[in-house]
């Protein structure tokens, strides 16, 4: 199992380097050129905006909802210990010709919403939907309910030390019961809570990784050189010193970014806004926020403290409270990645059975309990392979569309 996942999430993290920069020559490398615009538009957004739906903010907070999950925190951190510095490089590289990748598929999820899911999909080629719908389904059962639940479990029983047996089954049965009330709303439901908790939840945690940081900046010309010479393999003999920075880096990054998985484009087919060019932008601030800033602040604090978890490294400079900082984040971080994932996932099965997606939630839901009980590398492991399916449909349907003109 760990080899097939090691070749299947290599070859992905290639097709995602691969995709995003046919996407970004296409573009012009309008992510770059355009970033500023984007970070203006959240920051002046209208709120006078009309129509069925949600409101672009609210897509856009239920798209970072997803993807600021517990990637954030043990992902980056589970990168650097697996891929060694260098994947933080990796993962850059990841986030700047996501970027693109994720402008593209926002700006045709909006032009062609006909009021089914996936009008981009539907659009490139009749295979290319169902396939998608399917590993879709799949993801979010991997990507959302057991990484996000194992992971939440995880934090607070790290946090919590010597913690009693109980724990872990409470919490979750706790999440799955969260889940379950938070998605009887829909997506405009999820919208208007990840609104609301996100700006909250992402501040503290940046307030408190910056503070770390700037406790020790001596340490950064040391840790850049570290960062940078590892992304090549330069300080290491073993051939596999670049594979696994690349693997990791690139795995990671995309876990936390989801740049290319299509479920920024579901998120923000939510939205009411008519003009793919403007909706677009947010998927540019979406993947800078969540990995050019947020992966980047828990990397520079895992490096910078020598300790090999976030809670480690938190707890390092502020104590007690800097663990339970880290631990509160993560619980809420993987709550709300739950939150937009059950949707994702049960618009998914609806569009491949046709069916209303009663069972799928209840299933998902199971899947949220369970998982504090199964082995945590078993499921990253099954989330990296299943990104990768995930991925492929929407890929090549976005290249698809590039290639005809129908990206501007």
């Amino acid at each position: 199992m760990a080899g097939f996942a090691k070749m299947v999430t290599f070859c992905a993290a290639m097709m995602f380097l691969c995709a995003g920069g046919c996407a970004s020559v296409r573009l012009r490398f309008l992510q770059l050129r355009g970033l500023g615009k984007a970070v203006r538009q959240v920051f002046g957004r209208s709120k006078d905006e009309s129509g069925d739906g949600i409101s672009s903010f609210e897509a856009s907070s239920a798209a970072l909802a997803g993807a600021v999950g517990t990637g954030n925190i043990a992902g980056v951190a589970g990168a650097i210990a697996l891929g060694g510095p260098g994947a933080v490089f990796w993962m850059w590289v990841s986030a700047i010709l996501g970027m693109a990748t994720k402008y593209a598929e926002i700006f045709l999820a909006v032009k062609y919403r006909d009021g089914r899911m996936g009008g981009w999909l539907r659009n490139s080629g009749e295979h290319l939907f169902p396939l998608f719908c399917l590993f879709g389904a799949s993801a979010a059962m991997g990507v959302g309910a057991l990484v996000q639940s194992s992971t939440l479990a995880e934090a607070v029983a790290e946090s919590a030390g010597d913690s009693p047996l109980w724990l872990r089954p409470v919490l979750g049965i706790s999440a799955a019961v969260i889940t379950g009330m938070v998605v009887s709303g829909g997506a405009k439901g999820v919208g208007k809570l990840s609104a609301l908790l996100m700006p909250v939840m992402g501040g503290l945690y940046v307030l408190g990784a910056v503070y770390i940081i700037l406790q020790n900046l001596s340490g950064i010309p040391k840790m850049l050189e570290e960062i940078f010479t590892s992304a090549f393999g330069l300080r290491s003999a073993a051939g596999g010193a670049w594979f696994s920075a690349v693997r990791y880096g690139v795995e990671r990054g995309v876990f936390s970014h989801e740049a290319g998985l299509g479920s920024g484009a579901l998120a923000h087919e939510w939205s009411r806004e008519k003009e793919p060019e403007k909706e677009a932008l947010w998927g540019i601030f979406e993947v800078f926020a969540d990995t050019v800033v947020m992966c980047s602040l828990t990397a520079f604090v895992v490096l910078l403290s020598g300790e090999k978890t976030a809670i480690g490294a938190f707890s390092s400079v502020l104590g007690n409270g800097g663990g339970l900082l880290v631990a509160g984040c993560s619980v809420f971080f993987a709550l709300s990645s739950l939150f937009p994932w059950c949707i994702y996932g049960k618009q998914c099965f609806t569009g491949l059975t046709g069916g209303k997606g009663k069972g799928y939630t209840a299933a998902y839901l199971l899947c949220i309990a369970a998982a504090p009980f199964l082995p945590p590398e078993s499921l990253w492991q099954w989330a990296g392979i299943l990104n990768a399916c995930m991925a492929a449909p929407n890929l090549l349907a976005v290249l698809r569309h590039m290639r005809r003109g129908n990206v501007a």
